[in-house]
């Protein structure tokens, strides 16, 4: 696994898990510096399984429409 791929999908979980609600795929692009067609991937795919095991995150993805989003809680190293 890159560093940078791992490092984006942190950054996601990272940001998704400071909110209390749902954030869109354009949120996290814009709030963690990635380009919009990758985290779209990201969360269009399922990439995210693996990193936010590893690192204790729990997370949700939603489709509504055509948009999609992405709810995470951090559940640390318990």
């Amino acid at each position: 696994m890159s560093s940078q791929y791992e490092g984006n999908l942190i950054a996601m979980l990272a940001f998704a898990s400071t909110r209390s609600t749902w954030v869109s795929v354009s949120s996290c692009a814009s709030k963690c510096g990635i380009d919009y067609r990758t985290v779209w991937g990201y969360l269009q795919y399922g990439d995210l399984y693996q990193v936010a095991d590893y690192y204790h995150y729990e997370f949700k993805i939603r489709r509504r429409e055509h948009t999609i989003y992405l709810s995470a809680v951090s559940r640390g190293y318990a």
